[in-house]
């Protein structure tokens, strides 16, 4: 496996900071595959699919959890490090983040903000998968920047 973060390019004045995680010649064992996969969906189904102006921040963090837990996944220094499935854009990575411990009850996505969704999965004995994407909140859900393919198969 192998991770791609491409940090900082701009675009017009917000930091993006998309993240892919891909297999060494394109030939993933079922492991892989399903880590990746995985991955993937937490990022699609759990994130992106439950963001939109007014949604409670905190309430994405809760069903993203749950969607992981279910597909499983072991205890890493990504979690550890970074307790959260995404954080806002600005100059940098910004708060209000898309987290259980670094979000309180109050916090909601509005309209134009722009964020950075992501999740890691581990699985031992297969690696750390990865992946981050892009968007803007819009009133009806969000606006992707990022348009890179999730897979490489």
């Amino acid at each position: 496996l192998f991770h791609a973060d491409l940090l900082g390019p701009p675009l017009e004045g917000y930091w993006l900071d998309p993240a892919r995680t891909a297999v060494v010649g394109a030939k993933p064992t079922p492991e892989q595959r399903s880590l990746i996969e995985d991955c993937n969906r937490i990022m699609t189904e759990g994130i992106e699919a439950n963001v939109k102006a007014g949604v409670k921040i905190r309430e994405v963090a809760k069903t993203t959890k749950r969607l992981r837990d279910a597909l499983g996944g072991d205890a890493s220094d990504f979690d550890a490090n970074w307790p959260q499935f995404g954080h806002s854009n600005g100059n940098m990575w910004e708060a209000p983040f898309i987290s259980l411990v670094a979000c309180d009850e109050s916090e909601v996505f509005e309209e134009n903000m722009v964020f950075g969704g992501e999740t890691f999965l581990t699985r031992e004995g297969v690696g750390t998968a990865e992946v981050e994407n892009n968007w803007i909140v819009t009133k009806d859900g969000i606006e992707l920047l990022t348009r890179t393919p999730l897979e490489w198969w």
